[in-house]
């Protein structure tokens, strides 16, 4: 799997390096996002509630925070060839956005990073945010701009560039755990320091990036499957979450379009 050398270079020529760029070869590691799939020893009782606001929305603000060194990964498919995708990527931390409580990690990882059209570069980012409670995998349109004023977070940390994206439409590409069968909107406001990234394998980023996910639980089309779902997540609420298969991601059916059938993943 090769990535897009001219991507890099794109990178690079926004941090403000000259004459830099890297040629990234095949992943060298071995990791996919199969492996930041979320784990849990067991899984909560479902309940049966009628369907209401208070019982099937959430929103959640999320803090993405720390310096995370890059490595090469591949994440589920951009591009509609059902393939996954390469992207570059930095394992941080993941705090409550209302009281700075740490509460997870996240992984961010940016793909088909391109010029923008009105200066910085414009990027695919997808990210893992790993809860205890269950998985939430974003996918949103992001914007990187050089600062044109002096930028420090509170904590001390200079800042060289912000980042932003954000839809009216669904950001929720992957959940699992309480989040199964979840869907929903992904804001993103963020800033970075990219003083240190020259766009190698293992080059140091440091994000402070806010996140507001509104989450709704989706809303069977069909009976069936949301009897389905109830009795096989019943059956199954004391085992362990099956690892991910690749296969199944192109599961199907006439009563079901939009996302596959998995009762530890739900909505895709």
């Amino acid at each position: 799997m090769k990535t897009n050398k001219f991507a890099l270079s794109v990178l690079t020529m926004c941090i403000g390096y000259s004459g830099f760029i890297v040629a990234m070869d095949d992943v060298s590691n071995g990791k996919s996002y199969k492996d930041h799939r979320y784990e849990s020893d067991e899984t909560k009782n479902h309940k049966d509630a009628s369907y209401d606001d208070s019982v099937h929305k959430q929103r959640l603000a999320l803090n993405l925070v720390g310096l995370g060194y890059m490595y090469e990964m591949a994440v589920p498919d951009i591009d509609g060839d059902g393939q996954p995708d390469p992207a570059f990527c930095f394992d941080v931390d993941l705090k409550n956005a209302a009281n700075g409580e740490l509460i997870g990690t996240a992984t961010d990882c940016l793909s088909n990073i391109e010029p923008g059209e009105n200066g910085g570069v414009k990027l695919v980012g997808t990210t893992f945010f790993n809860l205890p409670n269950g998985q939430i995998v974003t996918r949103g349109l992001t914007t990187v701009q050089p600062v044109n004023q002096p930028t420090v977070t509170p904590d001390g940390e200079e800042i060289t560039h912000i980042t932003g994206a954000s839809s009216d439409e669904n950001g929720v590409i992957q959940t699992s755990g309480d989040y199964a069968w979840y869907h929903g909107t992904a804001r993103l406001s963020g800033m970075v320091n990219l003083s240190q990234f020259d766009a190698g394998v293992g080059d140091p980023l440091y994000f402070d990036c806010l996140f507001l996910i509104d989450l709704e639980k989706h809303k069977f089309k069909h009976k069936y499957w949301e009897r389905w779902y109830g009795k096989h997540d019943r059956k199954h609420h004391h085992q362990h979450h099956e690892k991910y298969d690749h296969a199944n991601m192109n599961d199907s059916s006439d009563e079901h379009e939009s996302y596959s059938v998995d009762e530890h993943e739900g909505y895709r």
